[in-house]
């Protein structure tokens, strides 16, 4: 058993749920829950803890990946926006695209295309159809809602994504496959079924969408704030007389094609889409020599904020894990779960912990070894179970005020992390509430 602070392992991530609120900002209340964190773990020699912390942060794959994704899209977005190559391909799509509503369902059934990867949608989707949404007066907290919702919630929804991957690789380490004699993929089909918050979340968009569930909260703030404040529809976006849809889409296809060739390797994607896009435009003459470097420097610069926020997201994480947040959750729930409550209870500890945390894979990598056993030996249905904790860890990525998934989203849409958060958060408690009443009357049918 790990050693925990108990309740007052909470502490750091509830003042920053709480601070974040109130000063709608994302750096200040992660550097406060930080250091609050090692306030409590080191005492005066909390230095020395955030800087091993920070080591172990740079040192693991998470950040590196983040940081090389996010500095590649923001030399990708701004070579496309220089370029005037996103302003041709959205007057193409405004040809064909004649509403605010059709605007989000082109959105919404781009990223159910693009399910292979979580940043991949976040940040193709918001940049791919931004200009066209702000043409029709969509608030961008809406479109930010549409693509944050067909990220990691289809992810999952398909065994072939990056999310899909990881689970599937954790059924192996847990012995699944063996007891219950199904391969990885075909115990992944079993599981599909019972992500109950993900099919709710990504069948809520066209409801949300056709205004069936009205806007709330914060998101009816925004949208009628630009309803009061229309963007012209008249302005010109082909000033430079050269670029065509098609030089839009070359780029983003090299990245879709890349990704999915290389098995979810976004990266790899980036990084030969980016160099596509330079060689393309400079032997276009879209963009001068000197456009092009300013295009890199803007594209690092841009990204800094949401590589800051990460960073600190990550160092919360390693002090949450060496207080024992999440065993101290799962400890003190296990005694009172019952087979048929098991799998709402996972499903509540899930969700609170990888909102609260932001470490999704992270926390369903501690509880699925505690879970699984008490599933099995209970007789509750496995796949069930399974079910509802890919579904809490979803929720997790989908609301976290801080989560990478949620930044990204945001930076791509042009919106602050946690106005994004704040305005899609309704919708996915609806989601959550739904879901969990499947999980409880599942529980007790199966």
């Amino acid at each position: 058993m790990i050693e925990n602070y108990g309740i007052l392992s909470l502490l750091p991530t509830a003042l920053v749920l709480v601070i974040a609120i109130v000063t709608k900002k994302a750096i200040a209340p992660l550097v406060v829950g930080v250091a609050v964190s090692f306030l409590m773990l080191d005492g005066i020699w909390f230095a020395s803890g955030f800087v091993n912390a920070a080591y172990a942060t740079f040192q693991g794959d998470t950040l590196g990946m983040i940081v090389l994704v996010t500095i590649l899209f923001g030399i990708l977005v701004q070579l496309l926006d220089k370029s005037q190559a996103a302003q041709a391909f959205s007057a193409a799509v405004n040809k064909r695209v004649a509403s605010a509503k059709s605007s989000l369902f082109a959105s919404w059934a781009m990223g159910i295309l693009l399910f292979i990867d979580d940043f991949l949608n976040a940040i193709v989707v918001g940049t791919t159809m931004r200009r066209t949404t702000d043409r029709y007066g969509v608030p961008r907290e809406m479109l930010a809602y549409v693509v944050d919702v067909t990220a990691a919630p289809m992810a999952v929804l398909l065994p072939f994504s990056a999310w899909a991957i990881f689970f599937m690789s954790m059924f192996g380490e847990l012995g699944l496959t063996a007891q219950i004699g199904l391969s990885e993929f075909d115990m992944y089909w079993h599981v599909v079924p019972f992500i109950f918050y993900s099919i709710i979340a990504v069948l809520m968009v066209p409801l949300v969408i056709a205004g069936i569930i009205p806007p709330l909260g914060q998101m009816r703030d925004a949208c009628e704030k630009t309803a009061l404040k229309p963007i012209d529809p008249t302005t010109s976006v082909l000033e430079n007389g050269g670029a065509k849809p098609r030089h839009f889409i070359i780029p983003v296809l090299i990245l879709v094609i890349i990704t999915f060739a290389t098995e979810g390797d976004v990266v790899q994607g980036a990084i030969i889409a980016t160099i596509v896009a330079a060689g393309l435009f400079l032997h276009r003459g879209f963009l001068t020599k000197r456009q092009l470097a300013d295009s890199v420097h803007e594209g690092i610069v841009s990204m800094l904020p949401v590589i800051g926020i990460i960073f600190f997201a990550l160092v919360l994480v390693e002090g949450n894990a060496r207080m024992g947040t999440t065993e101290f959750v799962v400890e003190t729930m296990a005694p009172i779960m019952s087979p048929e409550l098991l799998p709402c209870a996972t499903f509540l500890i899930v969700s609170i912990l990888a909102f609260g945390t932001g470490s999704f894979f992270g926390t369903a990598a501690v509880v699925m070894p505690i879970i699984v056993p008490l599933a099995l030996g209970s007789g509750c249905d496995i796949f069930l179970v399974l079910g509802a904790t890919i579904s809490g860890a979803v929720f997790g990525s989908n609301c976290c005020f801080f989560g990478d998934a949620t930044v990204l989203t945001a930076s791509s849409c042009q919106i602050t992390p946690i106005r994004h958060a704040l305005t899609q958060l309704p919708y996915g408690l609806i989601a959550w509430v739904l879901a969990m009443f499947l999980y409880v009357l599942f529980g007790f049918m199966l």
